[in-house]
C-alpha cells in the first residue's frame, strides 16, 4: 500500500489519503475471505486510489471476495467483476452495454498558434522544467498549459506514475528500471534511451504499482561499481630500486 516511508510516523500525523491506506491495509492483513468497503475512494488523492485498486484486484485474484460501494465516478477507478446499480428499492445488475464507458480525456498542448489535443496513451512522459510542462510524444515535445500536479491528477487513472518531482511517466511505455548510482535510479522509456529520473523514495511504490516484488536493499553497493574494473598501479621501490606494477580487479 505504499506505506514503507511512513512507518515511523504516528497515525494522527498522517494525511487523509495515507490514513485510508492504513485502514485498508489493516482490513486485509489478516487475510479474510471477504472484504466489504464503503466508498474507499472518497477524499483521497489519485495515487492512493490507484494503490487501493491494485491491492484489491490482487486480493480478489486470490479467490477472495471484495464488495465495494462506489460512486459512479469511482466505478471507473475500480472496475472488476459484476457491477450493480442501486435504485430506490433494489439492486440492478448492469450488463456490459449498461456499464459506465471508459472516461473520455484529451490533454491539451500548444504549438505556435494551434492547440493540440492528445490521447493519454499517446503521451510517453511529461517533464516540468523552467516553469513549463513539456509533453513528450513520439520524441517531440509540446508545451502544456497545465501544471505537473494538475496533469498527475488527470492522468493517474490512465496508468501514469510520478517518478520524480519533475517527471510524470506513462507506465505502458516503460521498458526498464535500472540503478544508475548508489542513490539514483532511471526509468528507461521506449524511444528515449537516456531514460527519466526515478526518485529513490518512489522505487518501492513503483514496484508495488507494477505488482513486482522488490527484494533488494538500498544500502548495497551499486551494481555498476561491483562490476567495474579497478586498475591499481603500485610502485614499490626496494633497496635495488625495482618497480613492481600490480593490476587488480575489484569484485
Amino acid at each position: 500500500m505504499g506505506l514503507t516511508s511512513f512507518q515511523s510516523m504516528r497515525y494522527l500525523d498522517l494525511d487523509d489519503s495515507i490514513k485510508r491506506r492504513v485502514l485498508i491495509a489493516r482490513a486485509i492483513v489478516h487475510d479474510p475471505s471477504i472484504v466489504i468497503l464503503e466508498n474507499p475512494y472518497i477524499g483521497v488523492d489519485h495515487e492512493t486510489k490507484q494503490l487501493i485498486s491494485n491491492n484489491l484486484i490482487h486480493y480478489s485474484n486470490r479467490a477472495k471476495a471484495v464488495l465495494l460501494t462506489l460512486s459512479d465516478y469511482d466505478v471507473e477507478t475500480f472496475s472488476l467483476g459484476r457491477q450493480y446499480k442501486m435504485t430506490n428499492t433494489t439492486l440492478v445488475e448492469l450488463s456490459n452495454k449498461d456499464a459506465l464507458p471508459t472516461p473520455f480525456k484529451k490533454i491539451a498542448a500548444k504549438q505556435a498558434e494551434k492547440t493540440l489535443l492528445f490521447n493519454p496513451e499517446e503521451i510517453d512522459y511529461i517533464e516540468a522544467i523552467d516553469g513549463e510542462c513539456l509533453l513528450y510524444v513520439n520524441e517531440q515535445s509540446y508545451v502544456s498549459p497545465f501544471t505537473l500536479q494538475a496533469l498527475e491528477q488527470q492522468l493517474v487513472p490512465f496508468g501514469f506514475f510520478r517518478t520524480h518531482r519533475s517527471y510524470l511517466v506513462n507506465l505502458q511505455r516503460v521498458r526498464e528500471v535500472m540503478q544508475w548510482t548508489r542513490n539514483s535510479y532511471t526509468v528507461v522509456i521506449a524511444k528515449y534511451p537516456d531514460g527519466v529520473p526515478l526518485a529513490k523514495s518512489k522505487l518501492p511504490l513503483l514496484y508495488e504499482t507494477l505488482g513486482i516484488a522488490c527484494n533488494f536493499t538500498f544500502n548495497c553497493a551499486p551494481f555498476a561499481l561491483l562490476c567495474a574494473l579497478l586498475t591499481v598501479n603500485l610502485m614499490l621501490v626496494n633497496s635495488s630500486s625495482r618497480k613492481l606494477n600490480v593490476k587488480g580487479m575489484m569484485v
